[in-house]
């Protein structure tokens, strides 16, 4: 863990506000918005119920006490923290995530696959910008593998290039720049020396 600068801020318009109660902790925030849950990973404030542990900076577990919710229009934040897209809030420092996840869409919302099928991965050709795409399990709903996809040099005939790729199922990798197998749960990053590497807390997704 470290503490980060805080390098962008950005605002939208919200029409419903959730209060998370923690003691005497009031935190007002959006549905979509990932907190993290001790056991089980990011989870979207919507999914959030009472007795659920949060965790704080000093990894201290603090159970939700009450969940409101209020219909009203109101001006919201989100921060982007240099290299990191995770940060904490309230006087209790609790843990939580900037409102785009790998494999969860812009706001907390799983993003489907372009092309034939839901589940091949392949970029959204309607997408604007980076985004993700995923794999999820038919009977389970969870998110078994995603994708991250960055807009390409112009001058590249495919709008879209890979970047991260999670593997929550099938085969580890074998980094040959270590020599080592990385084990499923992987990320494959082109940013990483040999390509494998264990994936980071906010990186493993959760259910639809």
């Amino acid at each position: 863990m470290a503490y980060k600068e805080v390098v962008g801020l950005f605002q939208k318009q919200a029409d419903e506000i959730y209060y998370v109660h923690i003691g005497d902790e009031i935190i007002e925030v959006t549905g979509e918005h990932p907190f993290w849950l001790d056991g089980k990973g990011w989870t979207i404030v919507k999914d959030l119920k009472v007795g659920d542990l949060l965790v704080s900076s000093d990894g201290t577990k603090l159970a939700i006490d009450k969940i409101e919710k209020e219909s009203r229009e109101a001006t919201v934040y989100n921060f982007e923290v240099e290299d990191f897209h995770s940060y904490f809030v309230s006087n209790l420092g609790i843990w939580v995530h900037n409102c785009e996840i790998p494999g969860m869409g812009n706001a907390g919302a799983p993003k489907a696959g372009g092309g034939k099928s839901k589940n091949n991965m392949k970029y959204d050709p309607d997408a604007t910008g980076e985004h993700s795409t995923y794999k999820s399990d038919p009977q389970t709903g969870e998110i078994t593998n995603w994708q991250r996809w960055y807009k390409s040099d112009p001058r590249n005939p495919n709008p879209f290039t890979p970047g991260e790729r999670y593997d929550g199922k099938g085969a580890g990798h074998f980094n040959k720049q270590t020599g080592q197998m990385v084990e499923t749960p992987h990320v494959n990053d082109p940013k990483t020396p040999g390509g494998g590497r264990k994936p980071y807390p906010w990186e493993i997704p959760g259910k639809l």
